[in-house]
């Protein structure tokens, strides 16, 4: 396509296209011809009666204003086409409309080239969205170690909090990535984060009822009787989760049955299997405090 009498806008729009696409040649030759690198959606006032839809090939563009090329390239993980953004100049700390730069989109997906291209530029390690979120936090809740072990070796915090003040460690555990939770307490995470609610990560990965981080948090010593704001232990978010296997884990560690709250009605929605686990574990646990009561007395 000729650009020989497109504004900057529309060679905006179309450097968006091509990067969306992954054309590098393309990007390339709109960026040589004068496109804007870092053009964000956002229509100048010259061509404020233009729509948007210059083809109905792509009728279906948004004009999601804060968003550029290298957003979209980081996003979808186009490493040459970032390449070449930032060899044109292209900022790596404009913000998206959600605060967000390319390197929190590329981390979000794992995208490793671009992560470490963008860190090399000097991509800004802490640069947080309007959540809070930064590159370190959205790598470790989708399950991304090789993301997260590259961002902490660039000085990522790794107990920095978002909005909710989830750490990066709350966010694997409660998504049961083990690989991460094991990264992430080896560089000295903290194992009784509590996020808004007084949830730690062994609370959270008890409710979403992965047995090997439970038993990876437990063997890092994490506490059974930590209580979240509403009285509830590990063992209770198995519980009213339905976590059978995790419960048995937690039990078998020492979690103690008689300070696990349920709370309000919860008895009535446990399964079968899990109620019945608590009435013999709790039967077992008087006992053995009732014999250890009698062999100190004597």
């Amino acid at each position: 396509m000729s650009t020989t009498r497109m504004s900057a806008d529309e060679m905006g729009y179309w450097l968006h296209d091509a990067a969306e696409a992954g054309n590098a040649a393309e990007v390339q030759r709109l960026l040589g011809a004068g496109a804007p690198a870092d053009w964000d959606g956002n229509v100048s006032a010259a061509r404020a009666d233009w729509d948007g839809n210059v083809s109905a090939a792509r009728a279906d563009w948004d004009g999601n204003q804060g968003t550029t090329a290298l957003h979209i390239a980081a996003q979808w993980g186009h490493a040459a086409v970032v390449r070449a953004l930032l060899d044109h100049g292209a900022d790596t700390e404009v913000e998206d409309s959600e605060g967000a730069t390319a390197l929190l989109m590329a981390a979000a997906q794992g995208n490793m080239d671009v992560i470490r291209m963008l860190l090399a530029h000097g991509a800004n390690v802490e640069a947080t969205d309007s959540d809070r979120e930064t590159a370190l936090t959205l790598a470790a809740g989708v399950g991304r170690p090789e993301a997260v072990a590259l961002l902490l070796g660039h000085g990522a915090k790794v107990d920095a909090t978002d909005i909710v003040n989830q750490t990066a460690l709350l966010l694997a555990a409660g998504n049961g990535h083990t690989d991460t939770i094991r990264l992430l307490l080896g560089n000295g995470a903290n194992i009784e984060a509590k996020e808004q609610d007084g949830r730690t990560a062994l609370m959270l990965a008890a409710m979403c009822g992965s047995l090997d981080c439970v038993s990876i948090l437990l063997e890092s010593g994490a506490s059974l009787e930590a209580r979240d704001n509403g009285r509830l232990t590990a063992l209770s978010h198995a519980a009213t989760m339905g976590n059978a296997g995790v419960m048995r884990l937690l039990l078998e560690h020492g979690a103690d049955v008689e300070t696990a709250t349920l709370g309000c009605d919860s008895e009535a929605i446990l399964c079968e299997e899990c109620m019945s686990m608590m009435r013999d574990a709790e039967r077992i646990q008087r006992w053995r405090r009732r014999r250890s009561l009698a062999v100190w007395a004597h």
